[in-house]
């Protein structure tokens, strides 16, 4: 549900309806580089306009990254690599794959 704003200019509705829903489902849900999915007229219409709106978040400012990101990044790396290291190797019995025994 998108909250409702009062003021001068705005005209979004407080609700998505079920056509907008939709296209904003198979904006978000369709890979990159996938081919124009078809669709009924209305859904397109649609999809073009919330790809329009959501076009808009490309001109926000990004959020600065933490000063400490890669130091911390770095720790997580060590970490799971000691403890990748310290678990004990996977014990294995019987036949390797694929093999059948021989009488």
């Amino acid at each position: 549900m998108v909250s409702p704003r009062t003021g001068p200019g705005n005209c979004m509705p407080s609700t998505l309806n079920d056509d907008d829903r939709r296209a904003v489902d198979l904006l978000l849900d369709q890979p990159n580089d996938a081919p124009p999915v078809a669709m009924a007229a209305n859904v397109g219409h649609r999809l073009k306009r919330v790809e329009q709106v959501l076009g808009l978040l490309n001109h926000l400012p990004a959020p600065e990254s933490p000063a400490d990101l890669v130091h911390r990044t770095l720790q997580r790396i060590d970490r799971a690599t000691t403890q990748r290291r310290a678990q004990p190797a996977p014990v294995r019995t019987g036949h390797p794959a694929g093999a059948r025994p021989t009488a």
